[in-house]
């Protein structure tokens, strides 16, 4: 990081941008399909901070202007063009699955090296603010190559979830390599400590579980209904207008074994929480305290006292 306003990946990207800008001119076929409809939003967006920058202009004005054209202009659209000039889908999600591999190695190892030897590696890596961020006073969090666990944590979280894809997806790749790089993505995930990263996670696991099983359950639901109704004389013709569901509802005892495996996994679970209840609530304590906000915790003490401040200023 050269500076906290000037990172790497934008003078990198810039770049990009700056050597790509004559073949942009000059490209006649330019890919306007590539744009959609929503993309004409984002492009108000920056508009109206554009005017609104204008209209009630002070000192930071400037910056603000030229972060949100960064981020939009030049992170979004211009990246989207030379990314499907330049690269294809298979390439990108390759050095994507690279990256994220590289990084949690990295975030395990300077946990496992705090931890078992003391050794800082962050002490050796620039920054403009000291990686600190400890959990529980024993575990150093892990910070990458990023500026806070936050954001590494939601580095993971996005591109993590498409690395993880991809890596189940490489026929190339033994099943076992796979199980110890999908490992060592979670370890790293874990290292974090992020409050914020893990309640994200768990809150996307679920709804994405009720949007998936959600066309099975209007099936399960059709299907009793057309059962109930059925009776001697309409049997057939309920049978033929069923029998869709009735193939899709049919017994797979694969799936039946894999049901079985996971409520296992979740009666072993129970027991052992119940078991170590005092162990897991201490250790847990600290994200606890951030999840609901308790005044314990002093990340949530800050956060409240902003939000306090943006309500006065609403009222002033």
């Amino acid at each position: 990081m050269l500076a906290s306003w000037f990172p790497i990946h934008v003078v990198l990207l810039s770049t990009a941008l700056t050597i790509s800008l004559p073949r942009i001119i000059a490209d006649r076929k330019f890919p306007w399909d590539l744009y959609q409809f929503e993309d004409v939003f984002v492009f108000i967006g920056l508009v109206t901070v554009l005017i609104s920058a204008m209209l009630h202009m002070n000192e930071k004005s400037l910056n603000y202007i030229a972060a949100y054209f960064y981020i939009f202009g030049i992170g979004y659209y211009a990246l989207k063009y030379l990314l499907y000039r330049l690269a294809s889908v298979e390439k990108i999600m390759y050095v994507n699955l690279v990256a994220v591999i590289v990084v949690a190695l990295f975030a395990v190892s300077e946990t496992a090296l705090n931890y078992f030897l003391g050794f800082d590696v962050q002490s050796f890596i620039p920054r403009m603010k000291e990686a600190s961020a400890g959990y529980h006073g024993v575990f150093s969090r892990a910070y990458g190559l990023a500026s806070e666990p936050g954001t590494l944590i939601f580095y993971f979280n996005t591109l993590g979830i498409l690395a993880l894809w991809a890596l189940w997806n490489c026929k190339s790749l033994k099943r076992f390599l796979k199980i110890v790089l999908s490992a060592l993505l979670f370890l790293a995930w874990i290292c974090t400590f992020s409050a914020g990263g893990f309640t994200f996670m768990i809150t996307s696991i679920i709804v994405v579980s009720i949007l998936k099983y959600r066309d099975v359950i209007i099936a399960m639901r059709r299907y009793s209904k057309s059962t109930i109704s059925c009776n001697k004389n309409s049997r057939r013709r309920i049978k033929i207008v069923a029998d869709p569901i009735s193939r899709q509802l049919a017994p797979n005892y694969r799936y039946a074994w894999t049901k079985m495996a996971i409520s296992a996994a979740v009666v072993l679970s129970i027991i052992i929480v119940l078991e170590y209840y005092d162990t897991i609530n201490y250790a847990l304590e600290p994200i606890i305290a951030k999840v609901t906000l308790q005044r314990s915790s002093i990340s949530a003490e800050s956060r409240l006292a902003r939000w306090n401040y943006a309500l006065v200023l609403c009222h002033i």
